[in-house]
């Protein structure tokens, strides 16, 4: 598992703390990097192995700069003009 960086970790740990999760519940909570677009989490800090929570790569993201275009897949949708999509995603 490829783990946060200090950044994105603190953030993490911010969001746990605004949820006011006990000190127990926070100890149990694992964080890594995941692959895509959604939020991964598996467990519960209500077992003994607690909780994972995978974090997407656009979560590192700080400006439009860093955002990794090249990465950015398109599904074609019948009768909706690929152009629109390069366009926005290009701009």
């Amino acid at each position: 598992m490829t783990p946060l960086t200090a950044n994105v970790f603190e953030r993490a740990k911010r969001a746990i703390a605004d949820v006011e999760a006990s000190e127990k519940s926070r100890e149990l909570v694992k964080f890594f990097t995941v692959y895509g677009m959604d939020v991964f989490h598996a467990g519960s800090t209500k077992t003994v192995g607690g909780s994972l929570i995978g974090i997407p790569r656009h979560f590192y993201y700080k400006t439009v700069d860093d955002v990794e275009k090249r990465d950015i897949v398109v599904r074609v949708i019948l009768n909706y003009p690929l152009t629109y999509a390069k366009f926005h995603l290009i701009n």
